[in-house]
């Protein structure tokens, strides 16, 4: 019928819709994620710290990143190691 014909169409236009702004998001994302690691290293950055809950640390320079360490310390503390 014309109706489900319509709803079909409704439906995949929707989704379309959807996908569409799901990689244009992401497309501009990484424009600002590129922009915000070259401002950090023209003006010597060691850290940006971002506002939208999905990105607290827009920039970090790999220096300072202690993740490696901090594992290593977690590990050692849950196993008991002093």
């Amino acid at each position: 019928s014309v109706m489900k014909l319509f709803a079909s169409k409704r439906d995949e236009l929707d989704q379309f819709n959807q996908t569409f702004a799901i990689n244009e998001t992401e497309k501009i994302w990484n424009r600002i994620n590129s922009y915000v690691k070259s401002y950090s290293i023209e003006n010597d950055c060691q850290i940006i710290i971002g506002s939208n809950s999905n990105r607290d640390i827009l920039y970090a320079n790999e220096n300072i990143d202690i993740t490696v360490e901090l594992t290593d310390y977690i590990n050692k503390k849950y196993e008991g190691v002093k």
